[in-house]
């Protein structure tokens, strides 16, 4: 994956005092966090009670590993881009939730994904 865009994200947010995310992700990482997160956010609601409709406070592992190889981040970036980024990207309206949205993505899919059985489940 090229990054474009080196330039840290600036947000304003209560979580946003969490150490090195702001060197942590671009832009560029940004937008794909958030990005696959509405495409994991099916996937991640499986795993929740039905009546829980506000996004988990933390990730199942598998997810969470997924990003981390996706984005090419640590561990603690990718804890903390949850953190701050997790209820946003979970309250994202794409309008289009159909496959095409993800193609984009497929690459990453079944690079990071095949291998944490995440593919049958988001490409299909």
């Amino acid at each position: 994956m090229t990054r474009t865009n080196t330039r840290p994200l600036c947000l304003r947010s209560p979580n946003m005092d969490i150490p090195g995310l702001y060197s942590g992700l671009s832009f560029s990482d940004t937008v794909t966090f958030i990005d696959l997160v509405c495409c994991l956010r099916p996937t991640i609601d499986l795993l929740q009670p039905s009546y829980h409709t506000a996004p988990p406070q933390t990730l199942p592992a598998y997810i969470h590993d997924f990003l981390r190889a996706c984005l090419h981040i640590p561990d603690d970036i990718a804890k903390a881009a949850w953190i701050t980024l997790g209820e946003l990207a979970w309250n994202v309206e794409t309008g289009d939730h159909s496959p095409v949205h993800h193609m984009k993505y497929v690459r990453m899919f079944l690079e990071h994904g095949y291998c944490r059985g995440i593919c049958k489940w988001v490409i299909h």
